[in-house]
């Protein structure tokens, strides 16, 4: 029996056990050698299946499982580690995050340490134009974190990927990126975190309506920008219909092909579509989605001249 195949039949039949699996104590059970947690697993198909199994050949595999999304490594009270079986509870949604964050899964980099660099660099409560002030405690598989969110969003968003175990780190206002002319402003993101497969990735998050302001698409390009220098993924994110899009996703879907006429039409003539043509647009047209004029901002690089729910457009 290969090792990994072993490793992972005595991980979930631990925990189907009440056992904690512990390091030493799957160490002792693979190597088929006496001990009052082994005694208890004499009988089953993976005892004694390795009995030169080293410390490092052991690590190796249990840090493979982990990269792969098999299992994941917990602190016990006393910190010491041990290892538990990865949730398909919530498998559909981690594969649809991962294409959320563009994240290759096939990369063999690995980045668990990565975020004790981060702390938060800006206090929530000075920071200005916060709809909501929250300070939430999240418990992750690495460590239990105090995450700062400046708005209800931010707070779905962190208890989501919290419960779809989408996350073993999180790291909220986690570094300032300089931008402008003569990198003379300053742009936090919201988080950054540690995916559940060992990738690490810069987030802003957004509602729909300020996605497409001009002044985030320039924070967006300098979110790019960093996170590619530092080898990270990104995203800027909004939750739309229960779902979670990226503006990246945003850009390539389905939209009216006759809104986005009538708007070019109306800037050929008058170098303005208005906020209230849009609005007669809308009345006339009930089916609408939510999302097709920013779909249509987006793909003929458009810019709201006025208020981020105002649809005031003109050419950039």
């Amino acid at each position: 029996m290969k090792i990994e195949t072993a490793l992972l039949k005595l991980v979930y039949k631990m925990e189907e056990n009440k056992h904690k699996a512990y390091f030493t104590s799957m160490r002792t059970i693979l190597r088929g050698r006496p001990g009052p947690i082994s005694d208890l697993y004499e009988d089953q198909i993976f005892y004694g299946t390795h009995l030169d199994l080293t410390n490092n050949e052991l690590r190796y595999t249990l840090d493979s499982l982990i990269h792969k999304g098999e299992i994941l490594r917990r602190n016990s009270n006393n910190r010491k580690e041990f290892y538990i079986p990865f949730s398909h509870t919530y498998a559909e949604e981690r594969v649809y995050l991962d294409k959320v964050f563009q994240i290759d899964i096939d990369s063999d980099q690995f980045y668990e340490d990565e975020l004790d660099q981060f702390d938060d660099v800006r206090d929530v409560t000075m920071a200005e134009t916060i709809s909501k002030k929250t300070r939430l405690l999240i418990k992750t598989p690495l460590k239990t974190r105090e995450v700062q969110c400046e708005s209800s969003l931010e707070e779905e968003f962190v208890e989501d990927l919290n419960e779809y175990e989408y996350i073993k780190d999180i790291c909220s206002q986690p570094l300032i990126i300089r931008r402008g002319k003569n990198q003379t402003k300053e742009y936090t993101p919201d988080f950054v975190i540690l995916t559940y497969n060992n990738n690490v990735v810069l987030i802003e998050i957004k509602t729909l309506n300020e996605m497409t302001r001009r002044i985030n698409l320039s924070k967006y390009k300098d979110l790019k920008r960093k996170a590619e220098e530092e080898g990270y993924c990104f995203s800027m994110l909004t939750k739309h219909n229960k779902k979670w899009i990226s503006l990246e996703q945003l850009k390539v879907m389905n939209y009216d092909l006759v809104l986005e006429s009538t708007i070019l039409h109306a800037l050929e003539m008058n170098q303005v579509f208005t906020h209230e043509e849009y609005m007669e647009y809308v009345h006339n047209h009930p089916d609408l989605g939510e999302t097709d004029i920013h779909t249509i901002i987006l793909k003929n690089n458009l810019v709201k001249r006025k208020m981020w729910n105002n649809m005031d457009l003109t050419y950039e």
